[in-house]
């Protein structure tokens, strides 16, 4: 079934796909608008199966979001509105430059269990390694049943076997790529994993050690050079207790005789409720920060996606995220990693990064604007943080086993953005001052 003849029903079921987990954040689960964020892994399989680009559920995808755009700006307001005025910030220079040592990577992702198996993998971490990246996160995903469920399990259909992630490994140092394994956990029906209520948190943690401890001997089998330990589950490191568990599951990595560098990927919005930092390597973050307000009027310039990276007029109030992230690192002593930057191509992209569709007034422009804006949030996101002495690097999200454009929105390959990223790469070594 094509996108043009595809019955309306279609369009509005894999819409409440992509947006329903922000229903769940604006029922009161304090999570925020980055419960769109499950939106990212859904969105491909759902509009595929619908017929459906990401263009075509772009146009509606207002009118679906209003209902919770209230309650979910409540709670950004909250989130933000202590915060104080942020200061003038200083203006990077427009040139590319990167550090000697810059993580230059990308996250590779699959849909079904095959995907790490198929020559478009291969492919993918070539056109990687092309574009002058140094790094790559492998990503094989484990699933639960529901938000509720107490315990995490290989998906027979969806998750790479070990013999896929052994061959995407190999592959990727056979071509001089750093690897990352980066295991993740996703919910059958969708909800967003930092969401998750395991009815049993013991059983949930002693299944999920299985699962780390699992990757972490992998890892050190194949002489893999970092390892990501969670992925976004601020439901799940939300109190001393779980600080507890999540230290002891540290240690029995370690204790495996795993030798590489340890991270966590904090949701933007969870970086404070970890309570574990100083037990890895570095502050590891999905950096979806929203820029710009939601149903902005215009296409804001890199100049104003740059400044927006230090005082951000978000619902609220203005938030200076650079300072934020600063702070952080300060207390708790740790290098920062950004495990996760991306961007839909699709105007105003900056309001909402999180979001496959974001509601914003300008979100159905045309193909050309829609690539060049996600393309200027890259060249902004260089700019600032490539500058920051502590921030040792950006895995893009995505990089999929193929360049399917109408199933990954996220994918910057074959557009403007992948020139970015391979501009940038090529410079790697060329900064020498510090901020």
């Amino acid at each position: 079934m094509s996108a043009a003849t595809a019955p309306t029903r279609s369009r509005w079921s894999a819409l409440a796909t992509i947006l329903g987990v922000g229903v769940i954040a604006a029922a009161g689960t304090g999570c925020g608008l980055q419960a769109e964020a499950a939106g990212r892994p859904a969105a491909r399989r759902t509009a595929a199966r619908a017929g459906l680009s990401v263009g075509d559920l772009t146009g509606a995808a207002d009118d679906l979001a209003a209902a919770i755009r209230p309650t979910t700006a409540a709670a950004a307001g909250a989130a933000v509105s202590s915060r104080p005025k942020p200061h003038a910030p200083a203006t990077p220079p427009d040139r590319p430059a990167l550090r000697a040592g810059w993580q230059a990577g990308v996250n590779l992702t699959s849909d079904l269990a095959d995907d790490f198996l198929a020559p478009g993998s291969d492919d993918a971490l070539r056109a990687a390694r092309a574009d002058g990246s140094t790094s790559v996160e492998i990503v094989p995903t484990w699933y639960m049943s529901s938000a509720t469920a107490s315990s995490v399990a290989a998906d027979p259909t969806r998750t790479p076997p070990d013999a896929a992630v052994e061959h995407a490994v190999a592959t990727a140092q056979s071509l001089g790529l750093q690897v990352l394994l980066k295991p993740q956990v996703d919910v059958l029906d969708g909800t967003y994993r930092g969401l998750i209520a395991p009815a049993d948190r013991q059983a949930w943690f002693t299944s999920y050690r299985a699962m780390l401890t699992h990757y972490a001997t992998l890892a050190r089998q194949l002489r893999v050079g970092g390892l990501v330990v969670g992925v976004e589950l601020g439901s799940m490191v939300s109190g001393p207790r779980d600080t507890t568990l999540w230290r002891a599951m540290i240690r029995s990595v370690r204790q495996l005789g795993y030798k590489g560098s340890l991270t966590y990927a904090a949701n933007w919005d969870q970086l404070h409720l970890v309570g574990f930092w100083r037990a890895l390597d570095y502050i590891g973050i999905d950096a979806y920060f929203p820029l710009i307000p939601r149903r902005h009027q215009y296409s804001p310039t890199i100049a104003d996606l740059v400044s927006a990276w230090h005082g951000s007029y978000v619902t609220g109030g203005p938030v200076d995220w650079v300072n934020e992230v600063t702070q952080l690192e300060r207390v708790e002593r740790r290098p920062v990693v950004f495990t996760e930057l991306g961007y839909v191509a699709t105007a105003c992209t900056a309001a909402a990064p999180y979001a496959v569709v974001p509601t914003c007034a300008s979100a159905a422009g045309p193909t050309v604007a829609s690539r060049r804006a996600q393309q200027d949030a890259y060249v902004a996101a260089l700019r600032v943080w490539s500058r920051v002495s502590f921030v040792r690097g950006i895995y893009w999200w995505d990089w999929p086993t193929d360049d399917n454009e109408i199933t990954d929105a996220y994918s910057p390959r074959g557009k403007p953005a992948e020139q970015t990223i391979a501009e940038w790469n090529a410079t790697r070594g060329t900064l020498t001052a510090k901020r």
